[in-house]
């Protein structure tokens, strides 16, 4: 079906031809279906259930554009932050030319248009929505179309229940809004189609083939997807590598060889540390083209070691991708793969779930760290499940990157292995999952339905459970009552919900509160009594307290302190919490148990976000919490996220709470949002640039958004990426049109900061002669030049360069700049701090000339 035909359906032609420069040119046959035989484009809801090819996604686009072009918004579910990044992207760059506006909603950003209902499309993932909807169900009322995506996951445990809330809210305030369902392999589309009552179309068919299958002693073995059949390929004799990890020498040599014909691979790996080396690896034994583009884009992102461990593979045509990479680093690295300029990915299951990135070639490791712990509490080694499996070979040969057949390898080192690896994957039926929840996952759902409203009493709430997925099949509606009655006993009790004698029940106001703050209510709960017993006080206190919760555990884990010794971690604390640790009972009676291993990894989290907060560089916090950057930050919004929760409910509950701690645990919630110290928030929230180019800028002498009106960003460059100025100088365009009575210095031109490079020397023309100097010298003589400017004169060492060693660097730059004599001098104040002397304002009797002085001031 050829896709021009759909401006019959009302598709505005100008969609359709950013659709066909995308490459689409076809609908494929469940695109077709669900527009001829389902009206997906008449605003009818349908359940789409078809392989990792078949197109099922652009249905759900389809949709929405639809909805747009009618002047009705969509929302756009999916389970993972990465892959609401990733369609963000899509959407924004394919839609936004069109006047189409599209937001995105995850835990750690949030576009502010959405509250004013100035977009089209919203992206957003499940659990931020239902958090954006917990009282306030304008959202949810205003929505004439929802697609959710990786649906098959309502049938998966504690991500069940989130959904199970989303369809009940959908059911009780927007009936009559469009519902497209999407689910992938390992699902059981008719059991959801029957429940919520809407058709389902399913394709059974790959546009392209699969071959799914295992290496055992250089022959792959494999049995297609459409047609069935088994074959073998002969890839290579046994070979032997050097390389050691969950792969065998046989996977890793036949991953050496495809990729040696050319051919793209995917390599899913169990851990995070696994996909670094083996990714380094394969960067060092291939001698492929290194990633030209990827590297140039890759000085524009954050320093970090994991930037350079990932610069270190892309020099060999090789990436990792796991969980710990930030925003900045994904999208390089999902980029570079899709162009072809990565040959070689190694990913943890982050690219699994939905993310489209195609490749001829996936290996799987058959093994994944599952939820149940060990006895020291780390996560146990754990056979994947099919699902998993399916879910996985599923990126090989998609749509678009091949036009053949792709490849999902299994390795196997015996014969007996490899006969338990195809009887359980590929000749096995699906893995049927249940929803199972914990007594306090049902509390939280009853809690939430009666937050938003949708249930005001028992029999009300009786009724709406009774109509979840969960619990579509059961067969005594007496155990449904037992468990709605125990959940509002319990609500009652701790002062949720207030029930009348009439039955019917209301959300009391720290109800409310604790259904907005996205926290569990046995959380919630813990927090009112500590903050009722006095428990926590300082903002510093609920900080530490933050690390005893389940939510801190689930998102951040176990931090270890391996890499500091218990004198070195409570010396450290103490300085950083201003010797608050040893006026605090609450502080000290952890500080007791602190040779318990679960007490000291507590201490060990409590030193990183002090850390971070107070603008350590991220270089440093990976290197000591062998955390990657994106992990770091992660961590530090998940905090942020329960000290806002922590924040709300001290609100509510605690009147009498000195305003002096609320303004501190405000500034705190800044601080872990933008990782710098107080001074710097201000500047923080004016630009939204990473932590570090805001330590950069500060060092540098902008202090305030009235520096950002006087700056020549000509100074700026040899600190910060040609991309981070641009963005900076817009910003201040901006901010300068909203405040027109600033005005911008009249700059002299005496010098200027070309940047341009000669033998890794940077160039600086002074009073019109050329000056190459090394990068830290230039980064030096920018600082002066900059202080000098803004009339400030004095810079001092710690501002040019934290750390030691500034004298010596100083004595190079005057060294460098004597040999063009009369262009400049620099001078010391004998203290620490240095000034530009030009030579029409030159006063001898405060050049200090003698290096014997400079030195002092490094002692």
């Amino acid at each position: 079906m050829n896709i021009e035909i759909l401006e019959k359906h009302g598709i505005p032609g100008q969609v359709i031809k950013r659709w066909k420069s995308s490459g689409m040119k076809f609908l494929l046959p469940i695109q077709a279906e669900s527009v001829n035989g389902y009206g997906i484009l008449d605003g009818k809801s349908v359940v789409i259930n078809g392989p990792g090819t078949s197109g099922k996604t652009f249905c759900g686009e389809m949709a929405a554009i639809r909805n747009a072009v009618l002047g009705r918004k969509s929302v756009f579910l999916v389970p993972l932050k990465a892959i609401a990044e990733e369609k963000y992207r899509l959407f924004k760059n394919r839609y936004s030319p069109l006047g189409i506006r599209v937001a995105m909603a995850t835990r750690d950003h949030i576009d502010c248009n959405i509250s004013r209902g100035e977009y089209d499309i919203l992206i957003s993932v499940y659990e931020k929505f239902n958090s954006l909807t917990a009282t306030d169900i304008t959202l949810l009322r205003n929505t004439g179309c929802f697609v959710l995506d990786e649906f098959q996951m309502i049938s998966n445990g504690e991500r069940g229940l989130v959904l199970e809330l989303l369809i009940a809210k959908i059911r009780a305030f927007n009936p009559g809004s469009q519902l497209v369902v999407l689910m992938g392999e390992g699902s059981f589309p008719r059991d959801v189609s029957e429940w919520l009552k809407i058709p389902c179309i399913e394709e059974n068919r790959r546009p392209v083939d699969l071959r799914l299958g295992i290496l055992h002693r250089g022959t792959f073995h494999f049995r297609g997807f459409n047609d069935l059949r088994e074959g073998e390929e002969f890839w290579l004799e046994r070979r032997e590598s050097d390389y050691e990890g969950p792969f065998n020498d046989q996977a890793v040599a036949a991953m050496e060889a495809l990729i040696g014909k050319g051919e793209q691979v995917i390599v899913f790996c169990s851990s995070k540390n696994g996909c670094v080396k083996l990714a380094g690896h394969l960067a060092e034994n291939l001698n492929l083209r290194g990633a030209a583009e990827c590297l140039k884009n890759i000085d524009e992102i954050p320093p970090s070691i994991q930037n350079e461990l990932l610069g270190q593979c892309l020099h060999g045509g090789a990436a990792f991708h796991h969980a710990e990479l930030d925003s900045d680093q994904r999208a390089l690295v999902e980029d570079g793969f899709r162009s072809g300029e990565i040959r070689a990915l190694v990913s943890t299951t982050t690219l699994a779930w939905g993310v489209n990135l195609p490749a001829k070639n996936v290996f799987i490791d058959m093994m994944k760290y599952g939820g149940r712990k060990s006895s020291n509490g780390s996560p146990m080694l754990l056979p994947i499940s099919v699902t998993d499996f399916q879910q996985a070979a599923g990126r090989a040969g998609r749509l678009g990157s091949e036009d053949d057949f792709g490849r999902a390898v299994m390795t196997a080192s015996t014969p007996y292995e490899h006969e338990i690896l195809w009887e359980r994957y590929i000749y096995s039926q699906n893995d049927r999952l249940e929803t199972r929840f914990e007594n306090s996952d049902f509390i939280d759902l009853v809690s939430r339905l009666a937050a938003c409203g949708a249930a005001g009493s028992a029999n009300q709430m009786i009724a709406i459970v009774s109509g979840l997925y969960c619990f579509r099949n059961a067969e005594n509606s007496d155990d449904v009552r037992f468990l709605v009655f125990s959940a509002i006993e319990y609500l009652e009790k701790e002062g949720i919900l207030v029930v009348e004698k009439s039955g019917y029940f209301r959300v009391t106001s720290f109800g409310e509160t604790a259904g907005s703050s996205g926290l569990s209510m046995a959380t919630c709960v813990r927090i009112a009594s500590a903050i009722g017993e006095g428990e926590i006080i300082e903002p510093l206190e609920a900080l530490f307290f933050s690390f005893e919760l389940k939510e801190w555990a689930e998102q951040a884990g176990f931090y270890s302190r391996a890499n500091i010794s218990q004198d070195n971690l409570l010396d450290r604390l103490s300085y950083l919490t201003n010797d608050i640790m040893e006026r605090s009972e609450y502080f000290q009676s952890y500080l007791r148990r602190i040779k318990s291993r679960p007490v000291a990894a507590m201490f060990t989290a409590c030193l990183f976000a002090l850390e971070w907060i107070n603008g350590t560089p991220t270089r440093d916090l990976e290197a000591l919490f062998r955390r990657g950057s994106g992990g770091l930050r992660r961590d530090a919004n998940t905090l942020s996220w329960i000290i806002g929760g922590i924040e709300k409910i001290v609100r509510c509950l605690k009147s009498d709470w000195p305003e002096d701690k609320i303004e501190e645990m405000s500034a705190l919630l800044s601080r872990l949002k933008y990782g710098v110290d107080k001074p710097m928030i201000p500047l923080a929230k004016k630009l939204n640039i990473d932590r570090e180019f805001i330590r950069r800028l500060y060092d540098f002498g902008i202090k305030t958004e009235n520096d950002l009106y006087q700056v020549d960003y000509q100074a700026f460059r040899g600190i910060l990426p040609g991309s981070v100025i641009a963005k900076i100088a817009e910003k201040a365009g901006r901010l300068s049109s909203e405040n027109p009575s600033s005005e911008k210095m009249s700059i002299s031109d005496y010098i200027l900061f070309t940047g341009e490079t000669k033998r890794c020397l940077k160039e600086v023309i002074i009073a019109d002669r050329s000056i190459f100097l090394q990068p830290k010298l230039y980064s030096y003589l920018q600082k002066l030049w900059w202080g000098y400017k803004s009339g400030k004169q004095w810079v001092n060492k710690n501002s040019l360069e934290p750390g030691f060693n500034q004298a010596r660097y100083i004595f190079k730059l005057r060294r460098s700049l004597r040999e063009y004599e009369g262009v400049l001098e620099i001078v010391s104040d004998g203290a620490g701090s240095y000034r530009l002397i030009l030579p029409e304002s030159k006063d001898l009797a405060d050049i200090v000339a003698d290096d014997e002085q400079i030195g002092e001031n490094s002692r």
